[in-house]
């Protein structure tokens, strides 16, 4: 992906020799909507998020996949409308004004369903929920499950789902939390902040002379589903979480990433270490995980300008897209006024692609 000033962004493909290690740009395709900031793939289908999307109102769409890996013409797109409150209204909350003025959604995670069709998971950080998007196999969005309610002012930033796909656990950027969903029911069971409890929103970072606001990142399941890590920009740490078996967390330690603001890190499938990229110090740390998801002392490996996000391309297989093993058709694949208040549909419509192609035809 990439996020652009204006209203445009665009979607790229890229081919990897997995013997020279060299990359080739193969194809891009425009996508409307500023800031485009994340994508999923199922290997047919594309989604991406844009955060800004057209006129400041956030999109979510979805592009198919060529057989040679390609990528190809928009199929669909959904808009999201709902945000925390207005600017400055404290009694409706929207503690960042200038980030819930509307809906930003920072995510768009792509989910199998046992009956056909995908469940697309998008956190709304302007909205303070996860919007459920109901999508078909080839693309095209179908409305709306019930959505999962944030704390006002929370903003929802990112999610991981465990490998059952009962629970989602969603990281909230501006109060330091995340909150363990039960996904069949859409309901919360858990809050629980990230940092430690002498530590406030402007905590005290590990290694920094200056006080500053510490907002969560990234979020990520050791494999096995018993282990959760965060991190946290400004305290500059990755909180370990372990969980039980009801799904529900427990701190279990803060380790230093020795750098300043951790965006994203990459834990290994095999959980025998995990990457933190620092984003402002340019640099990648590994911690070597031990036992219960215990994280070594962090050491740096790398020198990257401005690090934000890693994936790994060879050796490691991706993992398969397991089904979901959710509720029956009539109570997943309902149409979009499901669960829906009379007088929301207006907010939350799905609206098709028109013929013209562009910004300007938005």
């Amino acid at each position: 992906w990439e996020g652009m000033d204006g209203e445009a962004s665009a979607v790229s493909a890229v081919r990897f020799d997995a013997t020279t290690g060299e990359l080739t740009l193969m194809n891009t395709t425009p996508v409307p909507g500023a800031v485009a900031c994340h994508v999923d793939t199922d290997g047919n289908l594309v989604v991406v998020a844009c955060y800004m999307g057209v006129r400041g109102e956030g999109q979510v769409h979805s592009i198919a996949i060529a057989a040679d890996g390609s990528v190809g013409e928009i199929i669909d797109t959904a808009f999201t409308f709902r945000a925390s409150g207005k600017a400055g209204d404290k009694a409706r909350g929207g503690i960042d004004a200038g980030r819930q003025k509307t809906s930003h959604p920072h995510m768009a995670h792509l989910l199998k369903t046992p009956h056909g069709g995908f469940h697309v998971l998008v956190p709304d950080l302007g909205g303070d929920r996860v919007e459920v998007l109901i999508m078909s196999d080839d693309g095209k969005f179908m409305g709306f499950r019930k959505s999962i309610v944030c704390p006002v002012g929370s903003g929802p930033r990112h999610l991981a789902v465990d490998a059952g796909g009962m629970r989602a656990f969603v990281v909230c950027e501006l109060t330091s939390i995340v909150q363990v969903v039960d996904l069949e029911r859409s309901e919360v069971i858990q809050e629980i902040s990230t940092l430690p409890r002498n530590v406030d929103l402007c905590g005290n970072p590990f290694f920094h002379d200056t006080v500053r606001q510490s907002e969560c990142a990234a979020v990520k399941l050791l494999p096995g589903d018993n282990v959760l890590f965060v991190s946290n920009r400004g305290h500059d740490s990755v909180t370990r979480f372990s969980i039980d078996g009801d799904g529900k967390l427990a701190v279990a330690g803060h380790t230093s990433t020795v750098g300043r603001t951790p965006r994203d890190f990459f834990v290994d499938p095999y959980g025998k270490f995990l990457l933190a990229l620092n984003q402002d110090s340019g640099s990648i740390v590994r911690m070597d995980i031990g036992q219960g998801g215990k994280l070594g002392e962090g050491e740096e490996v790398a020198a990257v300008p401005a690090p934000v996000t890693m994936i790994v391309l060879a050796p490691i297989p991706p993992p398969a897209l397991e089904p979901r093993q959710w509720s029956s058709p009539s109570a997943s694949m309902a149409s979009s006024a499901l669960q829906r208040p009379e007088g929301e549909a207006a907010q939350r419509r799905v609206l098709k692609r028109p013929a013209a192609a562009g910004p300007a035809a938005q």
